[in-house]
């Protein structure tokens, strides 16, 4: 199997290291990492300003359709920007989670206005979605039910830890 770019993503690789290098600070070493430095506060907007530029350039999300911001590429352009990236000190990880998953199963099923609504903002980085997960309370996950409300209504959580399950847990 050949691994080498083709001409024509040789020329896409070169565009993005191009973008890369006036936009972002090439990494020293392996280690450096914006993940690392969680004790920085302004790090979210950091990376809010980032996923932002990456939209307006177009390299955000390449393989998804034009209508929704990105470029209709092939997955293999966005493996490449991916690979430039990394070679970069910048922030990852804050949207991959909605860009990943959430919003692509909303292209799949959502309404128009929803797509109106939602897509762009966190394609850009204005919002940030969250999975979830439950924790490890097997009877009582099975058993919640859930409901809407305008108000703040606190959530029941479950004390179980691993080596001490709570009695709905055992």
């Amino acid at each position: 199997m050949d691994f080498n770019d083709t001409p024509e993503e040789a020329v896409f690789r070169k565009e993005v290291r191009t973008w890369l290098d006036a936009n972002a600070t090439r990494k020293s070493d392996d280690k450096q990492s914006f993940r690392a430095r969680n004790d920085d506060p302004e790090l979210l907007k950091k990376a809010k300003e980032w996923q932002d530029r990456k939209a307006k350039a177009g390299y955000a999300r390449m393989t998804w359709p034009v209508e929704f911001g990105g470029r209709g590429a092939s997955p293999i352009l966005q493996v490449i920007y991916q690979q430039e990236e990394a070679n970069y000190l910048v922030p990852l990880g804050f949207f991959d989670i909605g860009l990943g998953m959430c919003i692509p199963t909303m292209m799949a099923y959502a309404a128009p206005e929803h797509l109106t609504r939602y897509v762009k903002p966190a394609l850009h980085g204005q919002e940030v979605w969250c999975q979830l997960f439950s924790r490890r309370c097997g009877r009582r996950a099975r058993t919640t039910a859930t409901t809407a409300s305008s108000s703040p209504v606190p959530i029941p959580t479950c004390p179980s830890t691993p080596a001490s399950p709570c009695s709905s847990c055992r």
